[in-house]
């Protein structure tokens, strides 16, 4: 018989910095499970990658519906790393700056409260690009 280990976090926080919201994940050995909460809404997202993949389609269905959280994960500055997304499952990312590597300093809970820098997944990728970029242009 296997054992089935099981990873349970539930965390508090604001839609649009104003609105109580509940976002809770699950991980096990056979999915990645994010489950929001507000309101009379509950809906949630799952991945069989990691748990990145899962809060990119929650990103996804808060920008349909105008929605913003205030967390890590939603800043368009935070970036899962292939590194990170394998070592803690989508938990981590790096919080990245213009024109510095990534640091151990730099890794956050994409799960943990922020309200600087919310965009969308459009904007990360933008952000992301032009990230590279100028690493590349310091590297001159």
């Amino acid at each position: 018989m296997s054992s089935k280990s099981t990873e349970t976090s539930v965390f508090d926080m604001k839609i649009d910095k104003k609105f109580d919201a509940l976002v809770a994940y699950t991980l096990d050995s056979s999915s990645n499970n994010i489950t929001f909460s507000f309101s009379n809404i509950k809906k949630e997202f799952k991945s069989e990658i990691d748990l990145w993949e899962a809060f990119k389609e929650l990103m996804l269905w808060l920008e349909i519906n105008e929605l913003k959280l205030s967390l890590y994960g939603c800043r368009y500055d935070v970036h899962a790393s292939g590194f990170l997304r394998s070592s803690s499952n989508g938990v981590l990312a790096y919080l990245l700056y213009d024109g510095k590597p990534t640091s151990v300093d730099d890794i956050v809970n994409v799960f943990d409260e922020s309200n600087d820098n919310i965009g969308t997944l459009k904007n990360k990728l933008d952000y992301y690009n032009s990230w590279k970029e100028t690493l590349r242009k310091n590297s001159k």
